[in-house]
């Protein structure tokens, strides 16, 4: 016969500080997350991503690369299909800069302009539905049904900046 023990409880004061290490282990990850485009885009926006296709060698090489990038310059990166270019390059350094900055502007060019689309949705879409993101910036969640913007531009709502082009 199997005997049934009682389910362990843990005491309110162990769950209260449970809930305190938490909130001091997402204010530090934020805090970390905005100085480090590597670390914004593996550990806040693709988590689950990052485990099964992103090389840390060669992935912290092209967050360095992109962040350090002059205003205004133009870069190339040559790397085969696969290699989550689109998701550090033009996601996630998008979406890193609007946190850093909601007032800044970004303008999204591709040959095609389906893509130049698709991206400006995917960009859109964190700040909608990448809930593991908007736990860690909160103030950033713009509702599902609310329209910010048109497909190829948006302006996120905590822009403060009276600027004539969108975000």
């Amino acid at each position: 016969m199997v005997s049934k023990k009682p389910a362990e409880t843990v005491t309110p004061d162990a769950q209260e500080e449970l809930e305190f290490l938490l909130t001091e282990e997402q204010q530090l990850l934020r805090e970390v997350a905005l100085e480090d485009l590597f670390t914004f885009v593996t550990e806040v926006m693709f988590p689950d991503v990052w485990r099964e296709h992103y090389d840390e060698g060669l992935h912290t090489e092209v967050a360095e690369w992109v962040d350090t990038a002059k205003p205004g310059s133009r870069k190339l990166v040559l790397m085969p299909r696969g290699h989550r270019k689109t998701y550090f390059a033009t996601i996630g350094h998008s979406v890193w800069r609007i946190c850093k900055d909601p007032n800044v502007r970004i303008i999204l060019v591709s040959a095609l302009d389906d893509t130049a689309q698709q991206f400006t949705s995917m960009i859109k879409q964190q700040f909608q539905q990448n809930e593991y993101f908007l736990k860690i910036f909160p103030e950033f969640r713009v509702g599902t049904n609310s329209q910010f913007g048109r497909t190829y531009d948006f302006t996120h709502p905590m822009r403060t900046a009276n600027l004539i082009d969108p975000t």
